[in-house]
């Protein structure tokens, strides 16, 4: 009894760095998110874990006496020891279960937080230890298209402050290009369609698909599970380069592809402005 007692009590004190882990780094489109083992993942969310009780240790500290012999007692699942469960926290069970709610929700939370600031900021391209991204969830959403697309601007709009600092610009030009270069800057943060070409093998044919991406799925690995489309069009594919046969309709409210058939795959990023 007291080693399944334990077992809870170390699943409850890891809850923190699990919640944190799932909100930094959980996508709706992976089974798993990064190419990371058991090991990695388990470390990952114990070392949250200590790091999240550390700094709740010496908060509650402050108002609260903490027996931790107790908790370890417990956990071990020592039946040579008298426990006292009841006084791990100062004389309340109901404490260390509010305790271990309130640092699950804040771990959760800044989990979720330093995940948008991530993204915002394109840390997952700048520094490797911001790496919680997926390479085809930064495809096929364009969130490396629309980054490529702001570096080489700022690379232009430095190079036109360089102009005129060194005196080859009035300065009514550089206003003038300042303008649109923001303008352009602010108009490459939202792709608002993608479109895809599939070129998809089944058995000997070979039949090019054409649609607006709708939704898709890794299976384990990161590898295409599936590629769901709308607004489809096909023709047959020619090897030979004979490919003069135009698109036609494929009528279907959303087209399903799975990911063993699919050869080659060609992205289109739409602005409509």
């Amino acid at each position: 009894m007291n080693l399944a007692l334990g077992g809870l009590i170390i699943f409850i004190l890891l809850f923190p760095g699990i919640l944190f882990r799932l909100f930094l780094i959980k996508s709706e489109s992976f089974e798993n998110p990064l190419d990371t083992s058991r090991s990695a993942e388990l470390s990952f969310m114990v070392i949250a874990a200590l790091i999240f009780h550390s700094l709740g240790y010496l908060v509650v500290e402050q108002y609260y006496t903490i027996h931790l012999n107790q908790l370890y007692y417990v956990i071990i699942g020592d039946n040579g020891t008298t426990l006292d469960f009841e006084n791990v926290i100062n004389g309340s069970f109901l404490l260390f279960i509010g305790y271990s709610f309130t640092l699950s929700i804040i771990s959760g939370t800044l989990g979720y937080l330093l995940k948008k600031i991530i993204l915002v900021l394109y840390l997952d391209f700048r520094f490797n230890i911001f790496n919680i991204t997926n390479e085809w969830d930064n495809l096929l959403s364009g969130r490396i298209f629309i980054f490529e697309e702001r570096v080489g601007i700022r690379k232009q709009f430095y190079h036109i402050i360089e102009r005129y600092l060194n005196g080859g610009m009035s300065f009514k030009r550089f206003k003038q290009y300042s303008h649109l270069h923001y303008l352009y800057y602010v108009s490459v943060t939202k792709i608002d369609y993608v479109f895809v070409d599939l070129l998809t093998v089944i058995g000997d044919d070979k039949i090019l698909y054409k649609g607006a991406l709708k939704k898709y799925f890794l299976s384990k690995g990161n590898s295409i599970d599936k590629v769901y489309l709308s607004d489809i069009y096909k023709k047959e594919y020619d090897v030979s380069g004979n490919n003069s046969n135009n698109f036609i309709p494929f009528i279907s409210d959303i087209f399903v592809c799975k990911g063993d058939e699919i050869c080659n795959l060609n992205i289109t990023y739409i602005y409509l402005d």
